[in-house]
């Protein structure tokens, strides 16, 4: 489930620019604001607008809080999930909306170099084609560039390729 969530976030286009930055950080929008108090709670019993029930007193209004929480940390939490496909399906989809704004691939280099890092092959494989792949758009700085130099002598002639290629 989280692989095919992480992998449909890339299809999404024109998606406001907070929120796509939204999805490298754990902090919800609400939250960096300076008037944030907390999602709302109801103080009475009274009809949800959206579905027709009661809404019990001292329940979050969910609609409300999935409105800004829903894309908080999504790329973070999949860069650092246990299963390696999970992980692949972020780099895609890290690369996928890099593509489609500036300030996102410059914000996704550092979530791509810290992949080359990873156990798996693929994964390290994946990152480095990935940031192939938003070539010009991004500039590595030096302790990023010292990551993908380590990878010229990795033991897999696959990795050392995309490597070279980048």
């Amino acid at each position: 489930v989280r692989q095919r969530a992480l992998g449909l976030l890339g299809t999404f286009h024109g998606v406001h620019r907070n929120r796509l930055l939204q999805t490298f950080s754990k902090k919800p929008l609400r939250e960096l604001s300076d008037n944030y108090q907390g999602p709302k709670q109801k103080h009475n019993q009274r009809k949800s607008k959206a579905h027709h029930w009661w809404v019990p007193e001292g329940d979050l209004d969910i609609e409300e809080a999935e409105e800004d929480f829903g894309w908080t940390g999504a790329m973070v939490h999949g860069c650092e999930d246990e299963y390696f496909q999970v992980r692949n399906a972020a780099i895609h989809s890290i690369c996928e909306l890099g593509l489609q704004s500036q300030e996102f691939s410059e914000r996704a280099v550092r979530f791509l170099a810290d992949m080359f890092n990873d156990d798996i092959d693929s994964v390290r494989r994946h990152a480095i084609r990935s940031l192939s792949r938003l070539g010009g758009q991004v500039r590595l700085e030096d302790e990023y560039l010292e990551n993908v130099l380590v990878l010229i002598d990795d033991t897999l002639p696959s990795v050392r390729h995309a490597v070279h290629r980048l």
